[in-house]
């Protein structure tokens, strides 16, 4: 026993050493590669040509290059709307890698050559589902006069007789890479942007984060988001196909970036993206301030006649919501109002209409500017102007009394700024000037003499406000009204003492 005992041991060690060299002589077992079908220029940008793509395939198979199915190509490029390789990104490419447990994917274009004989040129390139890149690319043009045949037979009639020795030489390098490509396990993922809601907030307000994501392989156990406000989990939502979570803005103002955090498994493999996104604070509300243009100043008041420009006037600029005009009456009434979204214009004109477009009546108006940002703070600033679009109406009557008549001038209604000149004239029906007279206040009464037989008279009447308002009453027809004399009843003292 102790003889063959070495002899056993040398011997089992021999047959494993065989067997070892006998596996290593046989080719490791191909992993399959997908073909996308190929690109036909010739067919405009999108156009891709089955036909040749079943030419490759058959010259792949014939070359020892195992495929995965064009039916199930097909149906994954319907299923994530790729209509040809122009829509591929790394990401997908991923997918395709994880979807079928390939490490390669072949794409191709096919041009054919506008000449009287039949030509083709034909590119390929070969893409690692690892991380998207390319690793293998050719191009190749043949032409029915580069595969003459001798004595002619043979010769090549259609694209596919001319392509088949074009394929095989330059799609030969490929099928060595195939052989030796490897598939790897992916983490990998595709982020489709995490939205936050409000982005502008106030201090201590709650914010919203709704993460878009597509992961290749296993999901991460967790995710979550980071900022200054600290650490928030994130729960998946099946019904949207997205992460939700809510956390508290900082009471600081400023802007924060928003890290996205990914945990694997027990260990808590983590892998960290900076500044997916950010919101910022804010916390003082808009300086604003309103000017007023185009106005004339009465005091401590401003007033105008035609239009005024209000120019709104912000201190810190940052993104506004929203912005609204609002015109009251001096009662309260308010007669316009504006509202707008964004930020406010640089000027704005105001002709003393109200919303309906009509013109207002004269009167004391308060102009009130509000302004809100997106983070919901709000100003206003109010100013006050008198509109008098006209000058006042002046009021003419003529009383008389015997040998004597006066003309009798008096502001009808109210304004808010008086005429600051006036020029009158009163003439009969002849033209006879029977008087005339200026001044700067009213009422004011002017003596005449009536001539007789005449039962009216013609006032023509001019004047100019403070603002610029022009009065201008031409030839108005004024009636001479005689004034009845009172007489005066005198009370007895005493009765007549022998009545």
């Amino acid at each position: 026993m102790p003889l063959f005992q070495p002899l056993y041991k040398s011997a089992m060690i021999l047959l494993a050493v065989a067997a070892l060299l006998l596996f290593d002589s046989f080719p490791a077992p191909a992993q399959k590669l997908v073909l996308l079908p190929m690109a036909d220029l010739s067919k405009g940008e999108n156009g891709v040509n089955l036909a040749f793509t079943k030419t490759v395939e058959t010259t792949l198979k014939q070359l020892g290059v195992e495929l995965v199915s064009s039916n199930k190509v097909m149906l994954f490029m319907a299923k994530n709307k790729i209509r040809s390789y122009h829509y591929l990104d790394d990401f997908l490419v991923k997918k395709i890698g994880t979807e079928f447990d390939s490490p390669l994917v072949l794409i191709g274009t096919i041009a054919e050559l506008d000449t009287p004989e039949p030509s083709i040129g034909v590119t390929f390139t070969a893409l690692d589902t690892a991380d998207g890149n390319p690793v293998w690319a050719t191009s190749a043009a043949t032409s029915a006069r580069e595969q003459v045949r001798i004595l002619g037979i043979g010769q090549p009639e259609t694209t596919a007789d001319l392509a088949r020795p074009l394929l095989k030489k330059a799609l030969a390098p490929l099928a060595k890479l195939a052989h030796k490509s490897e598939l790897s396990e992916s983490r990998d993922f595709q982020l489709l942007g995490l939205q936050l809601s409000p982005g502008y907030v106030k201090g201590g307000q709650a914010v919203e984060g709704t993460l878009k994501i597509h992961f290749l392989g296993k999901r991460p156990t967790l995710i979550a988001v980071e900022s200054a406000a600290g650490k928030s989990y994130l729960q998946y939502d099946r019904r949207t196909d997205s992460y939700q979570g809510e956390w508290f803005a900082p009471r600081k103002d400023g802007s924060y970036k928003v890290d996205l955090r990914l945990e694997w498994g027990r260990e808590r493999t983590v892998k960290l993206i900076k500044a997916v996104a950010s919101y910022e604070v804010i916390n003082e509300p808009p300086g604003l301030s309103m000017e007023i243009k185009k106005a004339v100043k009465v005091g401590q008041r401003l007033a105008f006649r035609n239009h005024i420009l209000i120019l709104p006037r912000i201190s810190n600029i940052r993104p506004m919501a929203g912005w609204s005009l609002e015109i009251k009456k001096d009662n309260g009434d308010s007669v316009v109002y504006e509202e707008y979204e964004g930020d406010m214009p640089e000027r704005m004109v105001w002709e003393g209409r109200g919303s309906d477009g009509f013109m207002l009546a004269n009167g004391v108006y308060d102009i009130t500017l509000r302004v809100w940002d997106l983070a919901g703070n709000r100003s206003a600033d109010t100013r006050r102007v008198a509109l008098q679009a006209s000058a006042p109406k002046v009021l003419a009557r003529i009383t008389h009394s015997g040998s004597k008549a006066n003309l009798n001038l008096s502001v009808e209604g109210h304004y808010e700024f008086p005429l600051t000149s006036w020029q009158v004239k009163l003439q009969s029906p002849s033209g006879k000037l029977l008087v005339k007279g200026k001044g700067t206040e009213l009422p004011a009464i002017l003596e005449f003499s009536p001539p007789e037989g005449v039962s009216y008279a013609l006032v023509t009447i001019s004047g100019e406000d403070l603002l610029g308002n022009r009065l201008h009453i031409r030839r108005q027809k004024l009636p001479i009204i005689a004034v009845k004399k009172k007489i005066k009843v005198q009370k007895a003292k005493s009765w007549v003492p022998d009545f």
